[in-house]
């Protein structure tokens, strides 16, 4: 069953959230599209994210169904050009003070509330927003032509994901796997791609020894 996405009121906002993982659409969308769809596969995987789950979430996200329920993700350009911000000046003006993390200088605006950033170049960078939706697009095409969709690929995320858990657990050697079929290639292809992801940044996507 597709894991469904909820409206969230809070502060007078309206945000589309995903049931059971309690996060933005936009949190989802952006740990597939910049750590890997396995990634986000196996960092939502208690909360019932599959390849089959994870597709109709993209989709709400590609197709900007958030603009018919009125909610807006946090970071999302939707948000901005919702408020009408078009320009940096008017961005920091629509706050009432900005700082910075790693600087001691303070944007001073006409407008309520305030924001911490890492530094003067990351608001230039961000302040925008990011356009999740064509992100959306991207990962939904790589779900499709990779094969997530069938279970078939889960079940090896799933094997992955225990053996990783598991302190000396046993482990197949990666190069001595045998194939029956095309298809269950292309998984090993997959698998070996995003492999190669985990070991650009262990620590982080949480997978080692595989």
């Amino acid at each position: 069953m597709p894991l469904p996405v909820d409206i969230l009121h809070e502060d007078g906002t309206r945000m589309p959230i995903v049931r059971g993982a309690a996060v933005p659409v936009a949190a989802i969308v952006a740990e597939a599209h910049e750590q890997g769809i396995a990634a986000a596969l196996q960092r939502w995987t208690v909360a019932g994210l599959t390849g089959e789950t994870l597709e109709p979430i993209l989709i709400y996200c590609a197709e900007r169904r958030c603009e018919a329920d009125g909610a807006v993700c946090p970071g999302c350009r939707l948000g901005t050009e919702k408020l009408g911000i078009r320009t940096l000046d008017e961005f920091v003006d629509h706050h009432a003070a900005i700082t910075f993390e790693n600087s001691s200088i303070r944007l001073q605006g006409s407008g309520t509330g305030s924001l911490t950033l890492d530094s003067l170049e990351a608001l230039t960078r961000t302040w925008a927003g990011e356009e999740y939706w064509f992100w959306a697009r991207r990962v939904i095409r790589k779900l499709r032509q990779l094969g997530y969709l069938e279970s078939g690929i889960d079940a090896l995320l799933a094997i992955c994901a225990i053996r990783a858990s598991v302190v000396g657990g046993p482990t197949i050697p990666w190069h001595s796997w045998s194939f029956c079929c095309v298809r269950c290639w292309q998984w090993w292809e997959v698998m070996c791609c995003e492999r190669r992801r985990f070991e650009r940044n262990p620590v982080k996507v949480g997978v080692r020894n595989l």
